[in-house]
């Protein structure tokens, strides 16, 4: 015959408790200070490694950024200087003296100049009056009087007036003949042969003395601007 012997649960056991001396709660202590403090150097090495991390990175990146530019510098100074080998033989010709005295360059600046060279305006304008065998009694232009026989000069400019952009600018000024209807014609024959490149634009006449008349001529003219030198900036 079987006999139920009943099953027992084996006993937990205890925690084993550290005894609390002195010893093992100075023990306890300085295991916690040093926990604390192995956390903060941590804490500290992480901080300024990405702080080393970063600094290292923005100098790569800055370093990166100025070979870049010293690059495309050194490419640009070799391809002006090709240029410039191109344009040498060139420019030797264009600067060299003709028979008369003047170069192609001189030529170039007269009839397109770097401003209005208003002074040098009228002058030429007076020369042609003087070839063609009229009077000129007014030149203006931006309501402006300038220095003609016989005119009023207090409002003359004192200064040329500086061409901006990288096309030709045109201005317009208006001049005032009084002689015969054929001297007149003759001088704005003049005004098509001139250095300087003058285009007509219109005419007004009215009667004088004689076979005397006098003639207000309203032209263009233009300057070009002088090449632009300034440094450029280009983002990387």
């Amino acid at each position: 015959m079987a006999v139920d012997i009943p099953k027992t649960k084996p006993a937990k056991k205890a925690p084993i408790q550290t005894p609390k001396t002195d010893t093992s709660l100075a023990e306890k202590k300085t295991n916690q200070r040093f926990m604390i403090w192995m956390g903060l150097l941590i804490g500290a090495i992480v901080l300024v490694g990405g702080y080393l991390i970063y600094r290292l990175g923005s100098a790569y990146v800055t370093q990166a950024n100025k070979i870049k530019a010293q690059d495309m510098l050194i490419s640009a100074l070799d391809q002006k200087q090709k240029n410039l080998n191109e344009l040498k033989p060139n420019y030797a010709t264009i600067i060299a003296k003709g028979s008369n005295g003047v170069s192609d360059s001189d030529l170039i600046l007269r009839a397109l100049p770097t401003d209005n060279n208003y002074q040098g305006l009228i002058a030429m304008t007076e020369k042609m009056a003087q070839e063609s065998g009229v009077k000129v009694t007014s030149v203006s232009q931006g309501g402006e009087t300038g220095n003609a026989s016989g005119t009023d000069t207090t409002n003359a400019p004192t200064a040329d007036q500086p061409a901006s952009g990288s096309s030709p600018q045109p201005f317009t000024f208006t001049v005032g003949l009084e002689g015969t209807y054929q001297g007149i014609l003759e001088f704005l024959s003049k005004t098509q042969q001139a250095s300087r490149v003058m285009n007509f634009s219109s005419m007004t006449i009215t009667g004088g003395t004689g076979n005397t008349i006098q003639a207000n001529i309203t032209m263009q003219t233009y300057m070009q601007p002088a090449a632009n030198i300034e440094p450029t900036t280009r983002p990387l």
